[in-house]
């Protein structure tokens, strides 16, 4: 779909080199924090094992003597040191990697686009596509905002990279009365974006807009909390605490159940 095919070679070269080395970093970054996450509680489970001091130390809930609830103030420590180096190590992968970050979610939105370009009737189809680009269009926008700039600069940025996530999310609303035609459009767009983002141009995006649909800042707010909760990393995150909360409930009820 690019003018150039030569363009289109060396973008595709690049992100068969890069997208597989961000995936294996990215997974990487997941074992960590899942081995620093269960850790304590095998820990805790083998406590027994352990000369009593440690046993102690591993039981205890008071954390500097602040209740834990019933949780073992090692498991409380450790998970907490694991969300934030998960939370640290994510926003550094995300920057060090911005390039096949967002190459990851345009394909996806591609990829669902040509299967509804064979089947333009397909409401299941066409509702993937809307999600799959807004969700492209906030990545966009969070991998671009960054600059080791001035302050000035910095916000010049940041304020053209929320300018592209509105051109892109602008496509969206033209999906309810898209024709074939259009559908095949929306995808030429979507690769105009793959290769601008891959060659350094992620800020040409204002030819891709729609301007006949202008995004509400209310919308804008809407579709950024809803794609940040939609996130599987946040979603996983979410379960954590709430799992961390439970355990909290549980392990101050019981005493009072034995009681």
């Amino acid at each position: 779909m690019a003018a150039n095919p030569e363009v289109s070679k060396q973008v595709i070269a690049k992100i068969r080199s890069e997208v597989p080395v961000a995936h294996k970093s990215y997974l990487r970054i997941w074992r960590s924090s899942l081995i620093c996450f269960f850790l304590p509680i095998f820990a805790v489970w083998l406590s027994p094992l352990f000369p009593r001091p440690i046993h102690t130390l591993l039981t205890s809930d008071s954390l500097n003597g602040v209740d834990t609830w019933g949780i073992p103030s090692v498991c409380v420590f450790l998970w907490l040191v694991a969300a934030g180096a998960f939370l640290a190590l994510w926003f550094t992968w995300r920057q060090d990697h911005h390039d096949a970050y967002i190459a990851d979610y345009l394909i996806r939105a591609l990829e669902i686009g040509l299967i509804y370009l064979a089947a333009p009737t397909s409401d299941q189809a066409r509702d993937r596509l809307a999600t799959s680009i807004q969700r492209a269009a906030i990545r966009y926008s969070a991998a671009y905002r960054r600059s080791e700039s001035t302050a000035f600069f910095t916000a010049q940025v940041r304020a053209q990279a929320k300018n592209c996530r509105n051109d892109i999310i602008s496509i969206v609303p033209t999906l309810v009365t898209a024709n074939r035609d259009e559908i095949d459009m929306i995808n030429a767009d979507l690769a105009r974006l793959l290769i601008r983002s891959q060659t350094g141009y992620w800020h040409q995006t204002h030819d891709i807009a729609r301007h006949g649909t202008p995004l509400r800042r209310w919308n804008s707010i809407r579709i950024s909390i809803a794609s940040f909760i939609g996130d599987r990393s946040i979603q996983v995150a979410m379960l954590a605490v709430f799992a961390a909360i439970v355990a909290a409930v549980i392990g101050t009820l019981i005493p009072h159940l034995r009681g």
